[in-house]
């Protein structure tokens, strides 16, 4: 049904001339469910784990003259940074809000790649660059995602310093995050 309904919307932008004018972004905010027979693998989790099964999909970014064709890309992004791509493409300012999100523009318009920075999940996750932290029954575990997409070598013992510093940026950012935000 919606591989039906998404050919129905991109046909009719095509039809009404508008396609030039229209940016279309489709990913998904999580993995596969551990209820349906699909299949994360190789990636550890699904959908509600800060595994790589719980979040990590493709996406795909479509803007006729404006995106290049057939281009491919490695680079992190996360739904958070829908509101910054979309006011910076527009021209739209920002409301001066904190913002986890970055803008993609540069990226989407094949100008460069933002570069490295840090993700954080739900407080027991994040990345650095390849580098990530999962908090696992209360104790850290650490993955070189460069070389083990499957989370399945835990190297916090290898890495004492990297540990360290990343279980106090997911601190701070929960710091910051509980500092000032809605009740939910």
């Amino acid at each position: 049904e919606m591989d039906d309904s998404l050919g129905e919307i991109m046909a009719t932008v095509k039809e009404e001339g508008i396609a030039e004018n229209t940016l279309v972004i489709f990913f998904s905010d999580n993995g596969g469910t551990p209820q349906n027979p699909e299949s994360n693998a190789p990636l550890r989790g699904n959908k509600g784990t800060v595994w790589e099964g719980g979040h990590r999909v493709p996406a795909i970014a479509w803007w006729p003259g404006t995106i290049a064709p057939n281009t491919v890309t490695d680079q992190l992004a996360i739904s958070l940074d829908l509101f910054p791509t979309m006011c910076d493409l527009s021209g739209a300012s920002k409301p001066d809000n904190h913002f986890d999100g970055i803008s993609l523009k540069s990226l989407l318009l094949g100008e460069n790649e933002p570069g490295s920075r840090h993700l954080f999940w739900n407080g027991l996750a994040m990345r650095d660059d390849n580098w990530k932290l999962v908090i696992d029954n209360d104790t850290p575990c650490l993955f070189d995602l460069s070389q083990d997409i499957a989370e399945s070598n835990d190297l916090s013992a290898h890495q004492p310093d990297r540990v360290k510093s990343m279980c106090e940026a997911i601190n701070t950012w929960k710091a910051d995050v509980d500092d000032g935000a809605t009740p939910q």
